[in-house]
């Protein structure tokens, strides 16, 4: 099957790929154990020397993908596994089949591939990013073993001019947690979220929330998930949720806990879209704070009997995001499980530079005419 696969490649470009194949060939006969990572080495070597040629690059990436898939159904690959998982050879496969090299990898690297999989899925770049500055927001999160990956996934997309904030919680914590966490995020990722988002049929977050539910089926184990909508120009907030936890809070005092609607994802008994609708909307007036945590947070013993009156005092006496996040993540609270949160505050609506430009030459222009 390699042959086959280097052909395929060669014959699309072969003055460019034909050197680079035959040295690959002399490598895979010299040692054949070597195989895979030189096989990724090639299909990044071809895909930087060929970035003008689009069909070559998406050949050798779609080759790569098929050798890794049949190449981790063997038994020799779980010793060549840590040589490239946490590589940047990596980055050429698709997100499903890195997360599948992480996951195979963890027997042997204690889980580091999974965490560094994870750690680029939920950059400070892909949580905040997508914001487009509209909001003033803070993400916190942390495995119930700080140093290995985490079974809570954290992800926020930019579609049809709403941000959406998607935060998921897999049974039980620890490796097995982290293989379900990471497949997820691999998921989302490879089946084009943002694109189905922003479909107008689904215009609600209970909408949402069935695509994510259809983007992730089967699954290997239960989990929770919430989806928050916001569109940043109104402040209308739209919240789904399956066996979730999620608040706003006021700036008089009160805390709004937004009903979950649904239990958990994974159930084999039925799918979320099933359910109808379970859609909550809400308009946010400046100054709101939305949060969305995990168990590890709202379940924390710290907090069973304190939790209610400490988002009370904080929307009373107005705190930041980064002050609740201070508040709730206290370094000296014991943690029991994966814990993550997201903290949302709406400012109102920014008016463009034009539209103040406008709006201040108008102002001008009627107190001249008093």
């Amino acid at each position: 099957m390699v042959v086959d696969k280097r052909m395929s490649i060669a014959t699309s470009q072969p003055l460019l790929a034909g050197s680079i194949l035959e040295s690959l060939s002399t490598k895979l006969s010299d040692n054949e154990d070597l195989a895979m990572p030189n096989y990724l080495a090639l299909a990044e070597e071809v895909g930087e020397l060929a970035r003008g040629g689009s069909a070559l690059v998406e050949e050798s990436a779609a080759a790569s993908n098929a050798i890794v898939k049949e190449w981790l159904a063997t038994t020799a690959a779980p010793k060549m596994v840590p040589s490239i998982a946490s590589s940047k050879q990596l980055m050429i496969l698709d997100p499903l089949t890195q997360a599948d090299v992480a996951v195979a990898s963890a027997s042997s690297d204690g889980g580091a591939a999974l965490k560094a999989l994870q750690q680029r899925f939920e950059s400070a770049a892909a949580l905040i990013e997508p914001t487009g500055g509209d909001v003033e927001q803070i993400t916190f999160s942390r495995a119930v073993v700080p140093s290995g990956p985490s079974g809570d996934f954290m992800k926020v997309v930019r579609a049809d001019g709403k941000i959406h904030y998607i935060l998921g919680d897999v049974e039980n914590h620890g490796l097995p947690a982290a293989f379900q966490s990471v497949k997820t995020h691999a998921a989302l990722e490879a089946n084009h979220l943002t694109e189905k988002l922003a479909v107008p049929s689904n215009e609600m977050a209970s909408d949402g929330l069935a695509v994510i539910d259809e983007t992730v089926y089967p699954y290997e184990k239960t989990f929770s998930v919430s989806h928050l909508m916001l569109d940043p120009k109104t402040g209308l907030l739209e919240h789904a949720g399956a066996g979730s936890e999620a608040y706003v809070l006021h700036p008089d005092g009160t805390v709004v806990e937004l009903e979950s609607g649904a239990p958990l994802m994974g159930g084999r008994y039925f799918r979320y879209g099933e359910l109808g609708t379970l859609n909550s909307k809400l308009q946010l007036h400046p100054g709101d704070t939305a949060i969305m945590m995990t168990d590890g947070i709202y379940e924390n013993r710290m907090w069973k009997s304190g939790l209610d009156e400490l988002l009370k005092k904080a929307a009373m006496n107005g705190s930041s995001p980064l002050e609740i996040n201070s508040q709730l993540t206290n370094p000296l609270i014991p943690y029991e499980d994966d814990a993550s949160m997201f903290i949302v505050r709406w400012p109102g609506p920014k008016l463009s530079v034009q539209t103040r430009a406008i709006g201040l030459a108008r102002s001008m222009a009627s107190t001249a005419e008093v």
